[in-house]
């Protein structure tokens, strides 16, 4: 379900949170968010069904600021996004910063799943790391691989 707010979340379960911005969505991302759930339940004593996974599509105005294009359109990456069986919603983040430290501060998520280019929390923005700290949120790094 693509949310406008956070109310639209269940908040009776742990709340991983992962992002992207995924244009184009690739194999990549597909890895990170398929295995957010999985390394949850191998890092703690929770089970897959208590668990709700968001996935912050980064919008179109951050790919501008980092690539100088957009490839496909935040609406559709949200769409697809949205389609993988074990994403529960996703949420199109828009700012004017490169960094997802005010949807944390936002959504506070028990977990904050990392991949790819962002293997460890030297790879971080300060500004991410903070926001987990503020909020107890968990960091797992390697989620889907550490590949781009």
């Amino acid at each position: 379900m693509i949310i406008k707010n956070r109310s639209e979340i269940d908040n009776k379960k742990v709340l991983i949170m992962t992002s992207i911005g995924g244009s184009p969505v690739h194999i990549g991302h597909c890895r990170l968010i398929l295995d957010c759930k999985k390394k949850v339940v191998e890092n703690s004593s929770l089970r897959e069904d208590q668990l709700h996974l968001l996935v912050i599509v980064n919008c179109d105005d951050f790919l501008i600021r980092k690539h100088g294009f957009v490839f496909q359109s935040e609406s559709d990456r949200a769409e697809i996004i949205d389609s993988l069986k074990s994403v529960d919603s996703t949420y199109i983040h828009q700012s004017d910063k490169q960094t997802v430290d005010d949807a944390i501060h936002y959504f506070q998520p028990h977990y904050f799943c990392k991949g790819g280019d962002r293997s460890s929390i030297s790879a971080m923005p300060e500004c991410e790391i903070k926001a987990c700290e503020d909020y107890g949120t968990v960091l797992l790094f390697g989620v889907g691989g550490s590949e781009k």
